[in-house]
């Protein structure tokens, strides 16, 4: 399915695809080639707003865009978006590409899908539209919603997840030859990255709270920012029904088991791979609580000036790559070179990854709901959909039930040279 001429459009209009769901449930897309849509690709549906109540930003000018998006989710409460009524869509096994905004998108009527097995690229490469709304995945309000085992490259940006991303998990990605391959905005979490690879120069751009980056392999820029101008809802966990709204203070991040994976002779300034980032952030609640105590009296503004708790161990830094200061244990081999390269054999994608002796001797554990603890705003846990007990163990091979495991997203890697087959079956049908 090809040639739609949709419109490009904020979540504040009617966000159209070359296929939408529109405001509904249930809906299973899969083993189709979907291309050249002047605009999106998939839309998993925003509330369908009259004509004369969208885009009411750049009619009127009287209040910020982001006013009227919390308007519009409130309108959606109107019309019945729950569970019960909205999302749990399936999008699998499709190639997505040559779009100019987006190749799959959503306002609120994502909710509870998954999104696996996809092949999508070439989206906003052709620089049409700038700015807002431009991602291979682009998705508002993805509550409980699971992305995983997709292959995500040439894109202006792989994947943002933007507002209310709590309970979404992203997990088994490939990422590669895109200017950016995460933006995660104005969330609370809980969100899960886990057992992605990342291979863009920017890997994760995080301007959210309350995510958790486990057993990843990261050869890109992480950085992280505070937003303190907005303030975005979360909600109960596994719901639509909003628990309250905060501002994103930085930190209460987790990062376990990853792999980072820099050139060297990077210079300072222009090193950013790693978690180093988190420099400066307290290592418990303790900490943060006893910062807080230390500068009242006060209320909402001792907040705005003290970083959140983060929990940083057991990862692995090759090359340039840094390291947070606190962090306990790790592996760090700044020589080391890592002779990363990914390529296409045979309509597989291939990586090539030089294992040193010290990353295949160490064992680190496996992480669980309850080594990951609760998010401190939502005071919500990592856990699967269905409220059960998260055990992180189901890496990019799908090899399952260890104890322990080797750093990154590989049970199975010897010592030295690996070839690892990523992704199979890059051409459609």
């Amino acid at each position: 399915m090809a040639q739609g001429a949709t419109n490009w459009a904020p979540p504040t209009a009617e966000q159209e695809g070359l296929i939408g769901v529109n405001w509904s449930k249930g809906w299973i897309i899969k083993d189709n080639d979907i291309h050249d849509s002047k605009c999106c690709g998939i839309s998993l549906g925003s509330y369908p707003l009259s004509k004369g109540q969208q885009n009411q930003f750049a009619r009127y000018h009287d209040r910020p865009g982001y006013q009227y998006q919390i308007e519009t989710m409130f309108k959606a409460y109107d019309n019945n978006w729950d569970q019960d009524h909205i999302g749990s869509h399936l999008i699998c096994n499709n190639q997505i590409h040559d779009c100019g905004q987006a190749g799959i998108i959503g306002f609120l009527g994502g909710i509870f899908s998954t999104i696996s097995n996809n092949h999508i690229y070439n989206i906003g490469t052709r620089y049409e539209f700038g700015g807002w709304e431009i991602a291979g995945i682009k998705l508002h309000a993805p509550i409980d919603v699971r992305v995983e085992h997709n292959l995500i490259d040439h894109c202006t940006l792989g994947t943002w997840l933007d507002w209310q991303a709590q309970g979404t998990r992203l997990s088994r990605n490939i990422y590669f030859d895109n200017l950016r391959d995460l933006l995660l905005e104005v969330n609370h979490g809980p969100f899960l990255v886990d057992d992605n690879v990342l291979l863009s120069e920017v890997a994760i751009n995080e301007y959210s709270q309350g995510g958790a980056y486990v057993n990843n392999l990261i050869a890109g820029e992480v950085a992280i920012q505070s937003v303190l101008n907005r303030t975005t809802p979360y909600h109960q966990p596994h719901s639509t029904i909003i628990k309250g709204y905060a501002c994103v203070y930085g930190g209460d991040d987790r990062y376990f088991n990853n792999l980072f994976v820099a050139e060297t002779d990077v210079s300072e300034d222009d090193n950013h791979i790693g978690t180093a980032e988190y420099d400066g952030n307290p290592t418990s609640m303790k900490e943060y609580i006893a910062a807080v105590e230390q500068r009242l009296p006060g209320d909402v503004e001792l907040f705005e000036t003290i970083r959140q708790p983060v929990y940083i161990n057991d990862n692995a830094y090759l090359g340039d790559a840094d390291a947070f200061s606190e962090e306990q244990n790790n592996i760090r081999l700044r020589n080391w070179d890592a002779k990363l390269k990914l390529t296409s054999v045979d309509s597989h994608i291939v990586l090539q990854l030089n294992v040193p002796e010290e990353l295949f001797n160490t064992c680190v554990p496996v992480q669980k709901t309850r080594s990951l603890g609760k998010v401190r705003l939502a005071d919500a846990v990592f856990d699967n959909p269905d409220g059960s007990a998260l055990t992180i163990n189901n890496g990019i091979d799908k090899k399952t039930g260890l104890s322990q495991r080797i750093i990154g997203p590989f049970s199975q890697l010897h010592q030295g040279v690996n070839q690892i087959v990523l992704f199979d079956d890059l051409e459609p049908d």
